[in-house]
């Protein structure tokens, strides 16, 4: 019997990390991007106010994240990491009406959350907080 010998080339490689976590060995989180508390300034239409959002983590899911006093009323919205790193914010429950919307990081590292209320007997706001 005759051995023979396999020799393998790899030119490139690339890693796909699981949801919720990036870098060279996907062991961070994409979550820490995005925690905290910030201040910045909502505009919905016409109408302009400056406050605080908090954005905190899930226990025990890597890919979901909380978003606290969105629309400056102490109502939280939960978010779910895209394959891109963003946050998607499917179409829930929000006080007497539903929110849906997303929340990206500009180049700079500021957090940008955009966001559709619509609620019965109220004009939909069409929202976009910016962190200062």
């Amino acid at each position: 019997m005759v051995a023979v010998a396999t020799i393998i080339s790899i030119s490139s490689c690339t890693r796909t990390c699981d949801i919720g976590y990036e870098g060279a060995n996907c062991t961070a989180r994409v979550t820490d991007r995005y925690i905290g508390t910030f201040s910045g300034r909502e505009t919905c239409d016409a109408v302009s106010d400056t406050f605080n959002v908090a954005i905190t983590e899930v226990t025990g899911d890597v890919a979901k994240i909380r978003i606290y006093n969105v629309h400056n009323t102490n109502i939280a919205a939960t978010g779910t990491i895209l394959e891109n790193g963003s946050i998607a914010i499917a179409s829930q429950s929000f006080g007497t009406g539903n929110i849906s919307g997303s929340v990206t990081i500009d180049a700079s590292g500021k957090k940008n959350v955009s966001y559709l209320i619509v609620a019965s007997g109220y004009p939909n706001a069409n929202c976009s907080w910016v962190q200062n």
